[in-house]
């Protein structure tokens, strides 16, 4: 028994070390590219180098590295000696940096002639390098250097572009085609648009503060009955019991002029949710780069029609060559049931859409099931088009938020915090989505998402009394 305890204990405080290692090497990769360690930092190193295990240690050496450019060989051996004196490794790092920024910048203009060494001074060049560095692939290509160039030296990056138009080929004919041999057809990509009509999974507590909603979203097949607390569940803020005992959890928030209607849904069923089994050891073994994508804090970003007109119509860097892992492989690391599923199953999503001027880099991407990666396209991003397309209303302040409870790589949950004023009034929307989720949502849950913001959109308030109705066209007073 006292053995076991033993294993127990040393198994608890591996973990914890190397949940700090993982908090070190996440603040490390946030600070400039010419960071040097002080003696506070080099002193936690080389403890946790001394207690670690074979796996950890490596796993940390190849942070150091990736940051300071220093081979990994020279790196364990500096360590294994429990050197106590981080000038050393600075000096190192030093070294490292200069030789392997020289060699980048001579790659570098292989790709971009254009480019000169006088362009970036040497912190772009080596924050250049490491994100190079941090990419699983060894090729350098044009595609790579103008993405991440558009992001450290902007300026540059508009001349570059104007150049290669002024410089563009004639255009020249089509060439005619051999009728006499079938030509195989070109495959096209569709958005899977079809979802389940038969059910709505919108549920609102029958409570007196709504009851004059009851009839209209009963229409609209949003079941109203009677909520009870529930025990706490994991990934969800807030639980409730229906009547026959059913667990459902906060899905949707929705707020104008004071008046809030909170909707709930089921929780996900366990054989359409992805069960991820495995430590994060075990991923980062497999694949060790994923430590740099994982973003814990909250992105803020205003949606403006302007910054939709302007965005660049084309991603010159996809998402898999700009994690250098793809989505479904991230998922199969934690369970490896997953691998026998499509890759189209798996989607990274941009917690920031593209579409509204959302930076293509990897703090805005998380991994996410395809079928939560078109509910936040239903749900999110068609609603805040149609609001700054149609609707005319001026921006849309977006607020994303990642929650991580079990593993530091796909979240738990996304939180997507929405307020927008529109006839003078202040709205307000929270949507919890499960990136985990492989259930779409119905047609019939949009539709009746779609009437309640429509409804709430011709809120407005008698002058001659306190109540708050609809526009007559609603039919509905609230």
């Amino acid at each position: 028994m006292a053995m076991l305890l033993s294993t127990r204990s040393v198994l608890i405080f591996c973990v914890f070390m190397f949940v700090q290692i993982q908090a070190f090497l996440s603040m490390l990769a946030k600070q400039p590219a010419n960071y040097e360690l002080d003696a506070a930092e080099w002193f936690d190193i080389t403890e946790w180098y001394s207690q670690s295990d074979d796996d950890t240690k490596n796993y940390l050496v190849q942070g150091l590295a990736l940051h300071s450019q220093i081979n990994k060989v020279l790196i364990h051996t500096h360590l294994a000696l429990n050197s106590s004196y981080v000038d050393v490794f600075n000096q190192l790092q030093r070294e490292a940096l200069s030789t392997a920024k020289a060699k980048f910048i001579q790659r570098t203009k292989k790709n971009l002639p254009q480019i000169d060494e006088l362009e970036l001074n040497d912190i772009q060049w080596l924050e250049l390098l490491r994100r190079f560095s941090r990419n699983n692939s060894s090729r350098l290509t044009t595609s790579f250097l103008i993405h991440h160039l558009s992001e450290i030296h902007p300026t540059f990056v508009k001349s570059i572009t104007k150049q290669q138009k002024e410089t563009a080929h004639p255009r020249q004919a089509k060439p005619t085609r051999d009728h006499s041999h079938l030509q195989p057809k070109a495959k096209r990509r569709k958005y899977d648009g079809k979802a389940d009509i038969s059910s709505n999974c919108l549920i609102l507590e029958d409570d007196s503060r709504n009851q004059d909603l009851h009839v209209p979203l009963a229409k609209q097949g949003v079941r109203v009955t009677s909520l009870k607390r529930g025990t706490p569940e994991k990934h969800y803020s807030d639980v409730r019991r229906t009547p026959g005992g059913r667990k459902i959890g906060l899905f949707w928030t929705h707020k104008t002029k004071g008046r809030r209607l909170d909707f709930f849904k089921p929780l996900t069923p366990s054989p359409k949710k992805v069960a991820l089994t495995q430590t994060a050891q075990d991923v980062n073994r497999k694949i060790p780069q994923l430590r740099l994508f994982c973003n814990d804090e909250p992105i803020y970003f205003k949606a403006t029609l302007e910054k939709l007109e302007q965005r660049e119509p084309t991603r010159r860097f996809g998402q898999n060559q700009l994690t250098g892992v793809s989505c479904q492989s991230l998922f199969a690391a934690y369970n490896p049931t997953i691998i026998i599923e499509r890759c189209s199953k798996y989607h990274w999503s941009h917690l920031i859409a593209h579409y509204f001027g959302g930076d293509q880099s990897i703090t805005n991407l998380v991994p996410t099931t395809s079928a939560a990666n078109y509910n936040i396209l239903d749900v999110i991003e068609h609603f805040i088009a149609k609001k700054l397309i149609d609707d005319k209303v001026a921006e849309v302040n977006i607020c994303v938020e990642p929650i991580y409870d079990d593993n530091p790589h796909i979240p738990s949950n996304l939180k997507f915090s929405l307020t927008w004023v529109e006839n003078d009034k202040t709205h307000e929307e929270i949507i919890r989505i499960s990136p985990r989720s492989q259930e779409r949502f119905t047609r019939a849950t949009l539709q009746s998402i779609h009437f309640i913001r429509e409804q709430f959109k011709n809120l407005v308030i008698k002058e001659s009394t306190a109540d708050i109705v609809l526009e007559e066209s609603s039919g509905l007073t609230l």
